[in-house]
């Protein structure tokens, strides 16, 4: 990414000069950080109102229809920022990419609110299979995007395998050349 704020030419492929993403790096930098802000404001403002609740109603007495509120806040304010997140990801790759991000999103959720939902273990299969076949397809728009990735075991010292489209290690291929 660049660091200077001048705009950034789009190729006649409809990506940006110098990245293989859909969106220029103000954009990505811009959206990156206002999604990140937006998932402490959420819950901040849902445990503001609580609080206000407990203030207005009395510690514990507050109705339903306020404790619904709240914790929409809370709940929302972690949820929508991830969901918007995976779209764009996804559609940052390749402008038909947003729904798969959005199901990879959609997936780690099923496997996290499983407990929570009737019939928890389709839940969590159902998010297993939706996060390695999203994790597949993402692997797959990002080869075909020539999107720089590599492989490597979480452990010290392992090797770092290159997967991307005509290159071997970042920066010694351009890009933007077909």
């Amino acid at each position: 990414m660049t660091n200077n704020d001048t705009p950034q030419k789009k190729n006649a492929d409809g990506r940006y000069e110098g990245t293989n993403y859909r969106y220029s790096d103000k954009f990505i930098k811009k959206m990156t950080a206002w999604l990140i802000a937006l998932i402490f404001i959420g819950p901040i403002i849902g445990a503001g109102l609580a609080i206000a609740g407990d203030s207005i109603f009395g510690a514990g007495d507050s109705p339903d229809w306020y404790t619904i509120i709240c914790m929409s806040f809370v709940a929302s304010g972690i949820a929508l920022p991830l969901l918007v997140s995976g779209w764009l990801g996804g559609a940052t790759l390749n402008k038909y990419a947003g729904p798969v991000g959005l199901v990879f999103v959609l997936g780690i959720g099923a496997v996290a609110a499983k407990d929570y939902l009737p019939n928890p273990d389709a839940w969590f299969w159902g998010g297993i299979a939706a996060i390695v076949v999203t994790g597949l397809l993402f692997f797959y728009i990002g080869f075909q995007a020539k999107v720089p990735m590599w492989l490597q075991l979480p452990i010290l010292n392992s090797p770092r395998v290159y997967i991307s489209k005509n290159k071997t290690r970042p920066g010694e291929t351009d890009y933007t050349k077909k």
